[in-house]
Order: structure tokens, then C-alpha cells, then sequence
């Protein structure tokens, strides 16, 4: 939400309901307790772009972001 705000200052936008974004989910909530934050963070998120009367039409998610992997010596 910063990022785009901070885009939308030197921008001409006759109204902020004309406004829609993409999200992009960049998490790995495959990690424990991090699904509960990605939950916190979308309703934080819902909140204030109702607010703002600006919605998400799009987007795409990153949930397998988690990686493991064994180091050998």
C-alpha cells in the first residue's frame, strides 16, 4: 500500500475509486505462525483500501515462497 500511495503522488487521478490494483502475495505462509500473518496483513489491508474506496482486481500469490533444503559437509 506504501509503494503504491507513494506512486499515485505525482499522479493525475480525478477520482480514488477509479484506482485498482493488483496484488501480488509475496509470503511464505507455509512457515509456522506466518499463515496467521498473512491473514492479519489482507484484513489490514481490506480495511484501508475501503477506506480509501480503492479495490484489487487482480493479482496473483506467492504462498509456496517457503524453502528447505539439507546442507551436506
Amino acid at each position: 500500500m506504501g509503494e503504491m500511495l507513494r506512486h499515485m503522488v505525482s499522479a493525475r487521478i480525478s477520482d480514488l475509486g477509479h484506482i485498482k490494483c493488483s496484488g501480488n502475495w509475496m509470503w511464505a505462509a507455509k512457515l509456522p505462525g506466518e499463515g496467521a500473518r498473512l491473514y492479519d496483513a489482507a484484513v489490514a489491508m481490506r480495511e484501508l483500501m475501503i477506506k480509501l474506496g480503492i479495490a484489487v482486481d487482480g493479482g496473483k500469490d506467492s504462498i509456496t515462497m517457503a524453502a528447505k533444503w539439507a546442507m551436506r559437509q
